[in-house]
């Protein structure tokens, strides 16, 4: 257990400092996509080989595919859950590394093929758990993904 101990601050002292970033503006919207690949964690194949691609503000880009063919590892590396091991993501010039990860999760949504929320409230899902959220923008929210009306509708049995 010493030695292992020694071993890893040893490590440490070699290891790059995390450097403090700095707060980028909003995000337009602009999405560029550089030679991207990447594999599922624990994976020893890419799924996802040499992908390019741009996306303006306001512009759509669908990904069609077979099953299993990387569409879903592709969205997870997009919004930053799973890390790329070449190529480039960038969001208006940066790195989604260069973004504060809690920043970057309130402009980019990502729903997957088996949704679940996180244990707690729709509200506070919707809220990502800030407990500053206020009602009228947990509300529009809703609204802008027009599932307000569903969210409702839950509540009537109750």
């Amino acid at each position: 257990a010493r030695q292992a101990y020694l071993a890893l601050s040893d490590l440490v002292q070699v290891l790059p400092q995390a450097t403090e970033k700095i707060e980028l503006p909003e995000p337009v919207g602009r999405l560029d996509v550089k030679g991207v690949r990447l594999a599922p964690p624990g994976a020893n194949r890419h799924t996802v080989l040499n992908v390019s691609f741009t996306v303006n503000p306001g512009q759509l880009l669908a990904i069609a595919g077979q099953s299993a063919s990387g569409k879903s590892t592709l969205a997870r590396a997009l919004v930053g859950v799973w890390p790329i091991s070449g190529g480039e993501i960038r969001l208006d010039g940066a790195r989604l590394d260069q973004w504060d990860p809690q920043r970057l999760g309130s402009h980019i949504g990502y729903v997957p093929q088996d949704v679940e929320l996180f244990s707690g409230s729709v509200r506070e899902n919707i809220a990502r758990f800030r407990p500053d959220a206020d009602d009228a923008d947990i509300i529009a929210a809703a609204q802008l993904a027009r599932a307000h009306h569903l969210i409702l509708d839950l509540y009537d049995d109750v």
